[in-house]
Parts: structure tokens; sequence; C-alpha cells
């Protein structure tokens, strides 16, 4: 193990990406260059929604990808702006339909990916894995928008879970079909749209990611997500056979969350 801000986290292999936040859904991903992989800029749900200029002193992109068509993970002209002529875009089919109306040349540089699908792009392998409410009327139905989980080389070492908008659901249980704890999740918890704070909790506490970090939780009502009862919550349930740190990121950098540390290598 090592020792990261305070937290005991589990070591990792090589050319495992630095983390980036960046604000509610949108985080960065930088993987670093090997013998044979290129350096990739990785971004999710990329979205400035109150053009505060959030991206204009961070790297062009080489993969995007988006969760799904609500307008705080979707947003065309921050798309625009990251993108460049090799730019790759993992989406969902009706992202990419919106983005054929709006943006013929980021369309053609569009992969559509369904849940349980995959694509290889840059050395990373790019899994759509389900994402959605449970119950009648769900603000995110199943089947139509995706979670991800991207690995380097099809394995656990720097393996990533990105939930996008979701609830508690069974797939988690199973670590979506993957053999392995992933080496960090970043997990959504806001009201209603998603999970609470005990909810996340335990859907961490099924599914086990060696590192955990809460993202997108700021509420309907405008407040915050307890992050800090989450971490509560998560550190006195965990076997100690399968330890979970729980890794405190700021993505409300205008709010009152205290100084954390703003990139992280998993």
């Amino acid at each position: 193990t090592s020792v990261l801000s305070g937290l005991v986290v589990a070591a990792v292999g090589q050319g495992s990406p630095k983390i980036t936040p960046i604000e509610h859904a949108s985080v960065l991903l930088t993987y670093p260059s090997g013998p044979t992989t290129p350096l990739v800029q990785l971004y999710s749900d990329p979205v400035d929604q109150f053009n505060e200029g959030l991206f204009d002193k961070l790297p062009q992109a080489d993969i995007i990808l988006i969760t799904h068509s609500h307008a705080d993970h979707f947003q065309p002209s921050t798309i625009e702006k990251l993108w460049k002529s090799t730019t790759r875009l993992i989406a969902p089919a009706d992202v990419a339909a919106s983005l054929k109306l709006a943006n013929t040349t980021v369309y053609n540089g569009t992969t559509v990916l369904g849940n349980g699908q995959s694509a290889n792009v840059l050395s990373l392998g790019i899994n759509a894995v389900p994402m959605y409410n449970t119950g009648p009327n769900p603000h995110h139905p199943p089947g139509k928008w995706n979670g991800y989980v991207v690995l380097i080389h099809d394995d656990q070492p720097g393996s990533v879970y990105i939930s996008g908008d979701t609830q508690f659901i069974p797939e988690m249980k199973t670590n979506f079909g993957f053999g392995f704890r992933f080496a960090r999740a970043f997990l959504c918890m806001n009201l209603p749209y998603t999970m609470g704070v005990p909810e996340a909790s335990e859907a961490t506490l099924a599914f086990k990611p060696m590192i955990v970090t809460p993202y997108h939780y700021k509420n309907e009502d405008k407040t915050l997500s307890n992050i800090t009862e989450f971490k509560d919550l998560v550190t006195a349930k965990m076997t100690p056979t399968e330890p979970i740190a729980v890794d405190l990121l700021n993505f409300y950098p205008h709010g009152s969350l205290g100084q954390f540390q703003p990139e992280r290598t998993i």
C-alpha cells in the first residue's frame, strides 16, 4: 500500500491516470505515455454549465466519454472547445444523433456504444455498462445510457469505473461482469436523481472498489451531499480483507468544502 493525503490506498500498476476534478460530473483522466502507449487526455462529461472558463487552461481531448444527454453531462460547445482532428468521442445513441445535427465533424469522430459494448481507443478499453434509476417513470431509464469502465490492457491495474447517473443497481453486485475490483470508482450521489449517501455507501460496499471518489454530489435543492458522512459509512462497514479508500475531491470549487488536493494518481 501507499499513503496518499492521509489515506491508505491500495497500490496499483504503472500507467494509472492522474485525476483532475473539474466540476460536478466533469473529470479529466490523464494517462501517461509508456514505451508502446501515447499520452492520453480523457474527459468524462465535460460541461461548463455557467460559462466559467473551466476548460480554458486544460489540454485538448484525445478521448471524450459522454454518459447521457442531460444538460449537466452533455454540452456540445464544450466538446467543440476540447476537440482536435484526432479526438474520439464515445457516447450513447441519442447523444450521437444530437451531434449529427449540431456538428458533423464531431459526429464523424463519434463511436456509439450501448450497454455491454466496448471499443479500443488509443490503447484503452472503453466499456459501456448500465446506469439507470429503478422504480416507475425513471429519470434515467434502463438500457438507454452508459456508465463506463476504462481499462488499460484489459486489466485491473489502473481500471476506472465512471458511474454516470445511476442508483444502486443489481449489476453493481457483480462488478458488471468484470472479474476484479476496480482500482478507482467515481460514484454519483445527489437527490432526487441518483443516490443518497446511505444508498451510495451500500453500493460501494457491494462492488468494493479499491478507491472510491464521490462526484456529481450537488442535490436539486443546491445543497451538497455529505461526502464526509459517506466516507464514514464506508470506512465503518468495509471488511479488513477488502479495504476501500474514500478519496474526497472538490468537484465544486466555488463551494465551501475545504482544501482538497486538486489532482490524484491512482
